[in-house]
């Protein structure tokens, strides 16, 4: 009976040591939510009527809407010139990263194979970047020199790819 006595002793001293070393702590979880970023087109990029020349020519649509014709014979004729136009939307005061093309974009005459040439593209932000500011958006407008090839046929050019900005939060 003495064994059993000491077995259920030690028994209940090991279930007291055991309760008496758990312990818990609790911790919260947060999750901050921005205003999602978006992009939307205002305005399509138009170089208005140009006249190709006898020689390689170059026309640049800088952001405010002008024409200006460097190389070669193109010229320019009539229209009203856009910069392509965009607006960003998102949190207010967050920096946005902005990227361009990084590389030329074919405009294709309608029904033909003829092309031309847009590269160069130029920006009213002059930087990779930018605030949203307090009002959380801001206004991208994009320029950029096509080239037309000496004696280029006449007709409408679109572009076989698009002209894509893209944003994100820094």
């Amino acid at each position: 009976m003495k064994k059993f006595g000491i077995l259920i002793i030690a028994l209940a001293g090991f279930a007291l040591s055991s309760n008496a070393q758990n312990s818990s702590a609790d911790a919260t979880a947060t999750a901050a939510l921005i205003t999602p970023l978006s992009i939307s087109k205002n305005v399509d990029m138009d170089f208005g009527t140009l006249a190709a020349g006898n020689t390689t020519g170059t026309a640049v649509l800088n952001v405010s809407n002008t024409i200006t014709t460097t190389t070669g014979s193109v010229k320019a004729i009539t229209g009203s010139p856009k910069s392509a136009k965009f607006t960003v939307t998102g949190e207010p005061n967050k920096v946005v990263a902005i990227s361009y093309p990084s590389s030329s974009i074919t405009l294709t005459k309608v029904s033909s194979t003829e092309q031309l040439t847009l590269g160069t593209f130029t920006n009213n932000i002059g930087a990779a970047t930018q605030d949203l500011g307090a009002g959380g958006s801001f206004e991208i407008y994009l320029g950029a020199t096509l080239t037309v090839p000496a004696n280029s046929p006449a007709g409408t050019y679109d572009s076989d790819n698009n002209l894509t900005v893209t944003v994100n939060y820094n």
